[in-house]
């Protein structure tokens, strides 16, 4: 491919995920199941899975896994600013700030220091 053809590509991938992060944007948050543990939702076209917040844990990892919960659901972290990443695949990403608490290395870290078994999802 040479490198007008790329940067063609590239540009019009750039535009297809802009338009699902407006999509995304625009739409409300419809829950669709509870599978055990997990959440489904979904959101424009996008499906998210969340994690359920059980009301026996620690408070601060409560706090936590529900800022991490909001993030996913609304874009906004009530912790800090995330960014926004979708990959080639269509996939969708945030990232937390580093001492953001519901950044998911960091809810693992949380949840094993108060002895609960904690899975990150994708």
């Amino acid at each position: 491919m040479n490198g007008k053809k790329a940067r063609a590509v590239r540009a019009a991938l750039r535009e297809r995920h802009e338009k699902l992060l407006a999509e995304l944007q625009a739409a409300e948050p419809v829950r669709i199941r509870t599978d055990g543990e997990r959440e489904v939702w979904q959101r424009g076209p996008v499906t998210l899975m969340v994690p359920v917040v059980p009301h026996d844990y620690p408070t601060e990892l409560r706090d936590a896994l529900t800022s991490y919960r909001a993030a996913i659901l609304h874009g906004k972290c009530p912790r800090c600013t995330i960014t926004k990443k979708v990959t080639k695949a269509g996939t969708l990403f945030y990232r937390h700030e580093a001492d953001c608490h519901a950044d998911p290395d960091r809810l693992a870290v949380l949840a094993a220091a108060h002895g609960v078994e904690y899975t990150r999802g994708i």
